[in-house]
């Protein structure tokens, strides 16, 4: 199985999510940490480097269409839209079990 991986996240925000996911990802990739952000290609790129695997192993989870879809499928990932709300958390639960 590969690494599952957190792609982008601002600064201030680090912390707080990363203790609400807990366990839930194997890896964080953080846009500050690789000095690019998306929606470049090379940020994906960056990204998949460090998971060590390839573009179409990697599945993009965002609320953005622009910046977390469109541009991750450019780049060669899989890409998911993530819609905010109520059921964020259950969301979430789905796209990790399967």
């Amino acid at each position: 199985m590969s690494p599952c991986g957190r792609i982008h996240l601002a600064l201030p925000y680090s912390e707080p999510l990363k203790n609400w996911l807990g366990s839930l990802v194997d890896v964080q990739i953080l846009s500050f940490e690789v000095g690019s952000a998306k929606p470049s290609a090379l940020f994906y790129e960056e990204t998949c480097k460090r998971l060590a695997v390839e573009p179409s192993e990697v599945l993009m989870v965002g609320n953005s269409l622009k910046n977390d879809v469109v541009a991750a499928e450019a780049a060669g990932l899989q890409a998911r839209h993530l819609r905010l709300g109520e059921r964020l958390q259950q969301t979430l639960r789905d796209l990790l079990q399967g």
